[in-house]
């Protein structure tokens, strides 16, 4: 027991000399041992100098803070080394492989801050620095593309198809991103935000007789850019124009309360909510409360666009697109008029943004339109890139969803497939009237072009690469194609073809260049009985605007002393007037 207690003496004894002498000589316990590396990167411990033994970035390199300063060195086999005998070569080597130590350090810190920030990217473990992300990554036959749509640290990136990232992007697809982001800068270049707006003197810009500007016409960021920067009118102005256009649905500068009535005058004779070459020639409203206007545009034409309110609060609105149509469909008056020129992108979109712009009036919040249907006059897939730039902007600026869009079509095989590839959420409703090639090129002399079979193959390519149902346009015409035969053979044909699609049933409108009759209730629901049988869902479509030559096939380019004379004989009704008024 005494040696037991003589031992544990010396050993308490031995520890305090120990921790005693380390306090004298300022020596750092080996737990707090720092090291460096030196040209062979070998890891060496090294624990730091006493100041003024040593240069003043070396003392102050961070070594030993906030422990008592030593002045040895340690090498690999544990020997010590007074750095007062260390010569100015051998500091200076020191001096290096610390900084070389804290670098990278600092690098290793990151790569871990990355590495669990960002697993994502790819890491090699043959060098020090982070390789590049990836940038693409196949997955079947698809091809996926990195986007810099997400640029947080903490979000995961973007990846989308090749195809779907060349279409926002609007072009090709390289590098670590897509062409959006390069889109997007230019974009930006071409628009600087930090921009100051320079004052414009708008009296001398009036008086030079400029065409007004249609604010219509001009999308997002050149509106932006035109109302901001080349007026002048800064971003304030900018953004209230904005909330009266489209928020409140104003149609005339002079209504803009919170502008000085100077700068109204000046913008008044600059610009205009609407083309100023636009005439209303004509405003009708049916019983049924279906609201028609006829406008006369460009090169003494004339288009007519309608406004159907339901009971449930829907508003929709069925835009042209074309003045005339070249599809030449018997029973439809557009198509007996003949084909004059397409219709411009933001003649497309003005139609839309006008309806809106009187709901807004109308009702504020509580009225606005819900939907939009390319059935009105002329052809839309035949037009289709003004077509596919209207909706588009219908969508974002009108805010319109894509599923409430319809585009109608006799069936122009090309352009539902080129339709199909832009996989736009777009409602498509294809006009069919006959379930034979026969039959149908009496009705639609396009089917000598483009006959059933390729139609329901198109069809059924767009359905399946959309994954939107198909709708088919039926024309009701009593003692033609009404019968439960022709039904039977319509069931047959999308049961083969497109099953799932939807068939709208529409009793024939009655037109002046076409003598046939509507089909009667009982025969229209024997129709839709017997596509029952077949799994095909049909709905008969109400009748709406008949009164007013409003319905489905009554839209035409009518003569200007027409609508003179409509004026002069329903003045309750008609209202002749420019544009804005």
């Amino acid at each position: 027991g005494a040696s037991l207690l003589a031992i544990s003496t010396a050993i308490m004894v031995a520890l305090i000399l120990q921790y005693e002498l380390s306090q004298a000589f300022g020596v750092v316990r080996d737990r707090d041992r720092r090291r460096f590396r030196d040209d062979d990167d070998e890891r060496l411990p090294f624990r730091g100098a006493r100041k003024g033994q040593v240069s003043e970035d070396f003392a102050n390199s961070g070594i030993g803070s906030g422990r008592k300063e030593v002045d040895y060195y340690r090498d690999m086999a544990g020997r010590r080394t007074p750095l007062r005998y260390l010569n100015e070569e051998t500091k200076l080597e020191m001096e290096q492989a610390l900084g070389g130590y804290e670098e990278q350090r600092r690098e290793d810190a990151l790569k871990a801050k990355m590495k669990r920030l960002r697993p994502w990217d790819d890491e090699s473990e043959d060098s020090d620095n982070i390789a590049p992300r990836r940038t693409s990554l196949k997955i079947g036959d698809t091809e996926w593309v990195r986007t810099e749509e997400r640029k947080e640290l903490w979000r995961p990136p973007l990846f989308r198809p090749r195809q779907q990232a060349i279409k926002l992007a609007g072009g090709s697809v390289g590098g670590p991103a897509t062409r959006a982001a390069d889109g997007k800068q230019k974009q930006k270049e071409q628009f600087p935000s930090s921009q100051r707006a320079k004052p414009v003197n708008l009296q001398r810009l009036a008086a030079q007789g400029l065409p007004q500007v249609n604010l219509y016409e001009l999308e997002p960021k050149e509106l932006e850019y035109y109302l901001t920067y080349e007026l002048g009118l800064g971003t304030k102005r900018y953004k209230q124009i904005i909330h009266h256009v489209f928020f409140r649905g104003s149609e005339d500068i002079m209504s803009l309360e919170e502008f000085p009535k100077v700068l109204r005058k000046e913008l008044d004779q600059l610009i205009s909510i609407g083309s100023p070459t636009w005439k209303v020639l004509a405003e009708r409203e049916s019983k049924d409360g279906t609201a028609k206007r006829a406008y006369g545009v460009s090169e003494g034409h004339a288009i007519e666009s309608v406004l159907m309110p339901y009971n449930d609060g829907r508003q929709t609105a069925c835009v042209s697109s074309q003045v005339g149509c070249a599809m030449g469909c018997v029973f439809c008056a557009t198509g007996q008029m003949g084909f004059k020129r397409h219709l411009t992108s933001a003649e497309i979109f003005e139609q839309a943004a006008r309806w809106s712009a009187r709901l807004k009036r109308e009702g504020g919040k509580r009225k606005r339109l819900s939907s939009v249907v390319l059935l009105g006059m002329g052809e839309p897939l035949a037009n289709l890139n003004n077509v596919l730039k209207a909706i588009r902007r219908i969508n974002a600026e009108l805010g319109i969803g894509m599923r409430h869009i319809t585009i109608s079509t006799v069936g122009l095989v090309p352009e539902i497939m080129r339709l199909a590839q832009e996989k736009l959420q777009v409602t498509l409703a294809i006009s069919l009237h006959a379930a034979t090639d026969e039959e149908r090129s009496k009705l639609l002399p396009m089917n000598r072009r483009y006959p059933i079979k390729s139609v329901m193959e198109a069809a059924a390519h767009y359905q399946q690469v959309t994954g939107r149902r198909i709708s088919f346009e039926w024309t009701l015409i009593a003692g033609k194609n009404d019968s439960e035969e022709q039904a039977r053979m319509l069931g047959k044909l999308i049961e083969t073809h497109v099953p799932g699609a939807h068939v709208n049933l529409i009793p024939l409108n009655p037109t002046e260049g076409f003598s046939g009759g509507p089909t009667q209730f009982e025969a229209s629901r024997k129709f839709v009985d017997m596509l029952a049988t077949y799994g095909v869902e049909a709905t008969v479509r109400v009748r709406r605007g008949i009164d007013i030559d409003a319905g489905c096939g009554q839209l035409a380019e009518r003569a200007t002393a027409e609508y003179k004379a409509q004026d002069e004989t329903k003045p309750a009704e008609l209202a002749l007037a420019d544009v804005g008024s």
